[in-house]
């Protein structure tokens, strides 16, 4: 699957399947995700040329979910896949399926000069180094896929601190759900910016000797799927164009709040949709 333009805004990461087993042990159909598709279709939705550079099995509806956005992919045995169960209190992931590492090899030289890179990482398979293969911009990292940890038994633990060789980077998204309060100055150094996603509750940004708290909006929460990712992408893709480090985080705030209301991808805002919620509030 290519394209003759070379993207403005680049996800890069795998694409995954999230299937969910109910208390009855019965596995629901796949669902189609996967951080770097989830802010390659915000930034679509932005209308920015944006593109998905991944590896996964053919078995990815890459036309249905894309919608129009380019991929190119690296063909694998599989397709990353998380099996998630809940019981009754706790919801826990287990990895059944990794479609293995991603190299520099995985960057086509045509697309190695967007504006804006989201390097999504889901299980390990981007290096903290993989912000150098590119010439963007402004770089931006969701880290969750680098704290990832998983046991024998393919069940996932989290290892908040920041992994070795984590630097260079404009923005860092982590969630405060994983980091704790004590482990943000390690995360600081690692960049310019460093946010730290607060759900419902919204942002704090930490920029130098600044700390911003910005509040999120008020949502009719339906799947919380990708929220994080669509945050990140809106708020590189506005601090960019804008420079105001506040502004572009209430205008990811407003993105994340809206992608809530939707179920998995079908809940990615388009700007109008975002500016809307902004002058409601």
């Amino acid at each position: 699957m290519l394209s003759a333009l070379q993207p403005n805004f680049i996800g890069i990461g795998h694409v995954s399947f999230d299937v969910i087993v109910g208390p009855n042990g019965r596995a629901a159909a796949p669902e189609p995700g996967g951080a770097a598709m989830f802010g390659a279709r915000t930034a679509a939705g932005l209308s920015l040329n944006a593109g998905v550079i991944t590896a996964a099995h053919d078995d990815y509806p890459f036309g249905r979910v894309g919608r129009g956005v380019p991929v190119r992919q690296r063909r694998t045995a599989h397709t990353t896949t998380f099996e998630a169960t809940h019981d009754g209190r706790h919801r826990r992931h287990r990895l059944v399926a990794s479609a293995g590492p991603m190299t520099e090899a995985d960057v086509p030289p045509d697309w190695s000069r967007p504006e804006v890179l989201l390097a999504a990482p889901l299980a390990g398979e981007l290096p903290p180094g993989c912000a150098e293969w590119f010439e963007s911009q402004i770089s931006c990292a969701i880290a969750q896929g680098w704290m990832r940890r998983w046991r024998e038994d393919g069940e996932e633990f989290i290892e908040p601190s920041p992994p070795p060789g984590l630097a260079g980077l404009d923005i860092v998204v982590v969630s405060d759900a994983e980091v704790p309060d004590e482990l943000i100055p390690a995360w600081r150094s690692t960049c310019q910016v460093l946010a730290v996603t607060r759900g419902e509750a919204g942002v704090s940004i930490f920029e130098g000797d600044r700390r911003i708290d910005v509040a999120g909006f008020p949502a009719e929460v339906v799947d919380t799927t990708g929220a994080g990712d669509v945050w990140a992408a809106a708020f590189a893709i506005r601090l960019l164009e804008s420079g105001e480090t506040e502004h572009s985080a209430r205008f990811a705030n407003a993105a994340a709040s809206l992608s809530v209301e939707g179920v998995g991808l079908t809940g990615i805002p388009t700007r109008g949709e975002i500016e809307q919620r902004l002058g409601g509030f």
